[in-house]
């Protein structure tokens, strides 16, 4: 979230003063960011937010409650969307924040997965502190500013690239396979499958390196941002669904992947982890806004329904 989200948001709408700190401390790994948009009832709608901050002086003071936050429990660094304003429309009196992690006014709540992972929370503001310096943007503009992240957010980097790295690894089960059965049956089933999969990941990977390209003549991914995030994680969740159906009924059992078990691998140890990344993908095509979402962005911007 600092090389692909913070980052280009600071470069395209920080201050000098912002960048000159900020950039060399997410280039070199100091600090590790985390994101506070959605609240327990602003999800999907998340102009309904209601996170409170108050302007006190040099810094606003912050109550209230962010949900389904990524690694908020690894992170020092949060950027946050706060509610300074309720007079206007619920998109006005939005402000952007950043913040420190490491102070007594913040609670971090982990949340698990159903594939027993660590990668949400909830987060409890409780008089926390953020600097007027560290606002992004201007004073109840904070709507502008969150839109434009989100089109880095969406956009996925360069995507496509980490999925031929996963369909490699199906290629090494089926092969895998193929050997301790003793047959081609195997391998030509699936065959045709992983071939689609490769030509939509790398046609995914290519489009992304020409977004990229616009990106350094000073342009913003725009509403290809939200075409990207649909093609991406429908990708994902396809090829997990395959690397499931290729280790069979090895599959089933839940295994733990948590760091430090010392529990056997049911089967082979490459197959410890499929069950649970099927599972922790299946949430992939709701957040950063559902494809559902993403597909009305596209109809409007792109299509001008």
């Amino acid at each position: 979230m600092g090389l692909a989200m913070i980052g280009p948001l600071l470069l395209g709408k920080g201050t000098k003063e912002q960048k000159d700190y900020y950039i060399p401390r997410i280039i070199n790994g100091d600090d590790y960011w985390c994101q506070g948009y959605s609240e327990p009832g602003a999800g999907s709608d998340l102009a309904s937010l209601q996170c409170k901050a108050v302007r006190e002086g040099d810094k606003y003071i912050i109550n209230g409650t962010k949900i389904w936050t990524t690694h908020a429990h690894l992170a020092n660094k949060i950027f946050c969307l706060v509610r300074t304003d309720n007079t206007g429309k619920k998109q006005e009196g939005i402000t952007f924040l950043m913040l420190d992690m490491d102070q007594p006014g913040i609670k971090v709540e982990p949340i698990l997965t159903m594939a027993q992972d660590h990668d949400f929370n909830q987060v409890v503001f409780t008089d926390a502190i953020a600097y007027v310096k560290d606002r992004i943007g201007e004073e109840n503009e904070g709507w502008a500013v969150a839109k434009y992240l989100l089109e880095f957010e969406r956009s996925g980097g360069v995507g496509g690239s980490k999925s031929l790295s996963d369909i490699n690894f199906i290629k090494k089960l089926v092969s895998k396979i193929s050997s301790q059965i003793q047959g081609d049956d195997f391998s030509s089933i699936y065959a045709n499958k992983m071939n689609e999969l490769e030509i939509k990941a790398k046609a995914i990977q290519y489009t992304s390196l020409r977004i990229l390209s616009s990106l350094r003549s000073g342009e913003s991914p725009g509403p290809e941002s939200s075409m990207m995030k649909t093609l991406v994680t429908d990708l994902e969740q396809e090829i997990s669904e395959l690397t499931l159906e290729v280790i069979g009924y090895y599959g089933i059992a839940f295994q733990d992947t948590s760091l430090g078990t010392n529990e056997p691998a049911i089967g082979d140890e490459d197959y410890r982890a499929v069950a649970g990344k099927y599972q922790n993908l299946r949430a992939t095509t709701i957040y950063g806004g559902s494809n559902e979402i993403q597909r009305n962005i596209m109809a409007k911007a792109v299509l001008g329904l």
